[in-house]
């Protein structure tokens, strides 16, 4: 829903309303002092539960709260408790996009601690999670992922994100004492990782793979913790990028010893799905920037973009296969723009070409109705600009059509 959100602006309680009543989702929201948390603890939401309570008017009703805490921040930090719930790797994929979409339209908004245990989650879920470590503009200072099913190449994933994230630095200043340096607090005990000392072992040889990986493991009272460090801390390289509390105590019974074996270079893979991932994520950004360029020209141009339907993946598709993005983004607002003003120069060509154009292809909106849609059946003489416009004018007045 997230991600498909466009059209005719709505309240928070219109947008929500048709699910639960409003406390349902003010009592989510719980003030602890100096941070917000969002409070989705065993709450049995699945992929379909979660996307309809995290709606952009859910969102907007999050920001007013952060506001009314601090009218002036720049950026905010929030908790969040989504641990005990019947996520799974397709939940997990709605919630990394809520918190995502959190960096952008006002002050970024980061997670402080994220608590996602006992969700089934799984090396799928893993590689999710990696794209809130990659991508957020503030460090996480703590993550929960016990009693996940996560296996050697999930966790690898997870604890090898730390030292490739895209917008922040892993060690960080702690927050309690910003002249110290810390690593994530990172929980992955009792999932199904056979070796985790072998594993272990592997992750800090892994610098001709994935870069640069320094971690710790610890037993929950060691000097080194969530937002913790000893005093000879003082500089990013005294510090680990992760440290792995209990990570010994994996789940007996689920998997045997002979599951995998220490030949595997798991560093490797998991390298290879954090590029992939990052890859994506960069793509993400360009069509995000499209439509921020877009909201700062003329709002009226977002809904045809913020919709999902064949057109915008193609135009997202174009975006990310283009030489020069800039240059493809200012080509799309152009005809944004067209569309406003109502010029479809494709009617200018029509009467020419139509005789021969397949059976059943006798209107422009033709073009774009059917599994033989344009851009299979256009004639190549049609300048694609034109047929763009008119795909664009299609959607347009399918929207008005449901409205």
């Amino acid at each position: 829903m997230y991600d498909n959100y466009g059209g005719g602006r709505k309240t928070w309680l219109e947008d929500t309303a048709s699910v639960h009543d409003e406390a349902y989702y003010e009592e989510a929201l719980v003030d602890k002092g100096q941070y917000l948390s969002l409070d989705l603890h065993s709450r049995q939401l699945d992929a379909r539960g979660l996307d309809s309570f995290l709606t952009p008017g859910f969102s907007e009703l999050l920001r007013a709260k952060l506001k009314a805490k601090d009218p002036d921040a720049e950026s905010y930090y929030i908790d969040v408790d989504a641990s005990e719930n019947q996520m799974g790797p397709q939940a997990m994929k709605v919630l990394s996009s809520f918190l995502l979409s959190l960096h952008t339209g006002g002050p970024p908004v980061s997670v402080k601690s994220l608590r996602l245990y006992k969700n089934g989650l799984g090396d799928e879920g893993a590689a999710v999670v990696a794209e809130i470590v990659l991508e957020q503009p503030a460090p996480l200072i703590e993550l929960h992922l016990s009693h996940n099913g996560i296996k050697e190449l999930g966790a690898a994933i997870i604890i090898m994100a730390f030292a490739k994230a895209r917008k922040t630095s892993y060690p960080f200043p702690l927050l309690s004492k910003p002249t110290k340096y810390g690593g994530c607090w990172l929980r992955l005990e009792h999932n199904e990782i056979s070796r985790p000392q072998d594993l272990v072992n592997q992750l800090k040889r892994a610098g001709a793979t994935g870069g640069d990986i320094r971690l710790v493991e610890t037993s929950g009272t060691d000097e080194w913790g969530a937002d913790k460090s000893p005093n000879r801390a003082t500089s990013p390289r005294q510090a680990p990028h992760v440290i792995l509390n209990l990570f010994h105590k994996q789940t007996p019974g689920v998997w045997s010893a002979n599951d995998w074996s220490p030949s595997v270079d798991v560093p490797r893979h998991a390298f290879a799905v954090i590029e992939k991932v990052s890859k994506r994520l960069e793509d993400r950004d360009i069509w995000t920037r499209l439509i921020m360029k877009a909201e700062a020209e003329d709002r009226s141009l977002l809904p045809v973009l913020r919709e999902s339907n064949d057109f915008t993946a193609r135009w997202r598709k174009q975006l990310e296969m283009a030489k020069h993005p800039e240059q493809e983004m200012a080509r799309m607002l152009r005809l944004l723009q067209k569309l406003r003003e109502q010029q479809f120069p494709v009617e200018q060509f029509w009467p020419h070409y139509r005789e021969d154009l397949p059976p059943g292809i006798r209107r422009p909106d033709d073009l774009f109705r059917g599994a033989g849609a344009y851009p299979f059946v256009a004639p190549r003489d049609i300048p694609k600009e034109a047929l763009d416009l008119m795909q664009l004018r299609h959607f347009q007045q399918q929207r008005q059509q449901q409205q």
